[in-house]
């Protein structure tokens, strides 16, 4: 990249904020995230990168015309950049900065690590304030940008990075022998420690013992007997106070409402298959994704099958260009179209074995269905969702070049 794309003398700086209100930015959309907690979306450590006098990125524009921007940066992990811009960047727009330390004087010189990568993200903030997310072309050492303490500080707060094994002490219900033993297997093949009973009093008594996270009672129908197995556990010495997840062979709002009354958090249907089970247990327990040198990765169902990874990887190909098409029929209005594009991705994500993006989607698409609006903060939540969903489920590609070059 030309040196003279990241001169301060050739940087704009479009979004002329002043430190106090760059401030008051910030600490408003990290008390945003800082809402979700630490079981969100993204599990990969980001870090506070605060540098003094903002930092200076090469933008692409279409037709190969490159500006300097002069950006304020808010957070940095291994992958990938966080920072406000003064305009709107489309997912997919190229980008080289120079990034520096955090301790290193304000940017006055074209000096620092030369990094390219992409455009994942971008969301309006206010005014003409954006927060863009760029992933990098390669994973990078965040100690040679950041102070020591600063990444101390960022482990210290929750963040989990334990190779995708699902953490946590589960109890599950079930009448029948053969299912108690077939939903054990495949819970502990999760990662998690399992006890299971065979009737509400003995869950009771395990779930008040201290240990138990999460309560699964399986039932072959949604009947009052589990009503009342929820309600038992419910008002067993102490009462369980973790999570409840009923999952039966069939559904009834009625008796839904009963067992939500009586303690229970989710219901779940069998039809819709163990990996909907699964997902619930991520849900609640304290893991989601692949913590990787490659960076956070949402692993389809059937990468384990190495004869199948060729075509899942040919299926992220596609789909990325389809998240990027999708992102700028909803933006330009074209919901209908919107609408045409889900429904041939929904079916093909589920085939490949992402569960959650097939379900993020089909949220998406139940709102649009219900005449949501392209200015619709909901909908707009759901897109940028899907855009991180198809970044870290892409980020299995690396995980792959470096099994392949071992």
């Amino acid at each position: 990249m030309p040196a003279e794309n990241h001169s301060p003398s050739n940087c704009l700086d479009l979004l002329r904020l002043s430190p106090r209100e760059q401030e008051d930015i910030l600490t408003r959309i990290d008390g945003q995230t800082a809402d979700v907690g630490v079981n969100c979306k993204r599990t990969e450590p980001r870090y506070p990168y605060r540098l003094r006098g903002g930092l200076m990125v090469s933008v692409e524009h279409p037709g190969g015309s490159r500006i300097g921007c002069l950006v304020r940066t808010r957070n940095l992990s291994r992958s990938g950049l966080g920072f406000l811009h003064g305009g709107f960047l489309h997912r997919g727009t190229r980008c080289s900065m120079l990034l520096r330390n955090v301790d290193a004087d304000d940017v006055t010189s074209a000096t620092g690590t030369l990094v390219e990568g992409a455009v994942m993200h971008c969301r309006h903030i206010v005014g003409r304030v954006h927060e863009v997310g760029v992933r990098f072309d390669r994973i990078i050492n965040t100690q040679d940008f950041l102070a020591g303490s600063e990444q101390d500080a960022s482990l210290s707060n929750g963040v989990h990075a334990d190779g995708g094994r699902v953490r946590g002490e589960v109890v599950y219900l079930d009448r029948r022998d053969d299912q108690r033993e077939l939903v054990r297997f495949q819970l502990a093949e999760m990662g998690t420690t399992v006890q299971t009973a065979g009737e509400p009093a003995e869950v009771a008594s395990l779930g008040t013992e201290g240990t138990a996270d999460l309560a699964i009672l399986g039932m072959d129908e949604l009947d009052a007997w589990a009503v009342d197995a929820v309600r038992r556990l419910r008002g067993a010495e102490g009462g369980f106070p973790g999570p409840i997840l009923l999952w039966a062979a069939n559904d009834s709002p009625q008796l839904r409402r009963e067992a939500q009354r009586a303690g229970c958090d989710f219901v779940l249907v069998k039809g819709d298959g163990f990996a909907a089970l699964a997902d619930a247990v991520r849900k609640y327990l304290h893991a989601s994704q692949v913590v990787t040198e490659a960076g956070t990765v949402l692993e389809s169902t059937l990468w384990s099958s190495t004869k199948l990874r060729p075509l899942i990887l040919n299926f992220l190909e596609q789909f990325e260009e389809q998240v990027c098409r999708l992102e700028h029929l909803i933006e330009t209005g074209q919901l209908d179209e919107s609408r045409a594009l889900l429904a041939e991705i929904v079916p093909e994500a589920a085939n490949f074995g992402y569960p959650p993006i097939s379900g993020t989607m089909a949220e998406l698409d139940g709102l649009l269905a219900a005449g949501a609006e392209p200015a619709d903060p909901e909908l707009r939540d759901l897109t940028r969702q899907i855009a991180e969903q198809c970044e870290q489920a892409c980020g299995v590609r690396a995980v792959a070049d470096g099994e392949n070059s071992q």
